[in-house]
């Protein structure tokens, strides 16, 4: 379970992190570009891991995927 919550909170606290920098601090174009692109890589991660933890519930649970 400490594994499974390492890799939930590592994502999300990259783009909890990141957004506020966004709101609070002004930055150049190109810093802001950055910040994006490391917010939609991290939620893209996220996404993956959740679909993993989904995958292995409904192989446990019996049904195939």
């Amino acid at each position: 379970m400490s594994v499974l919550s390492h890799e939930l909170r590592t994502p999300l606290a990259i783009v909890l992190g990141f957004t506020e920098l966004m709101l609070n601090k002004p930055l150049k174009p190109e810093r802001q570009t950055k910040y994006l692109q490391t917010i939609y890589n991290e939620a893209n991660r996220l996404t993956a891991v959740i679909n993993n933890i989904l995958d292995v519930q409904k192989m446990e649970s019996g049904k195939q995927i």
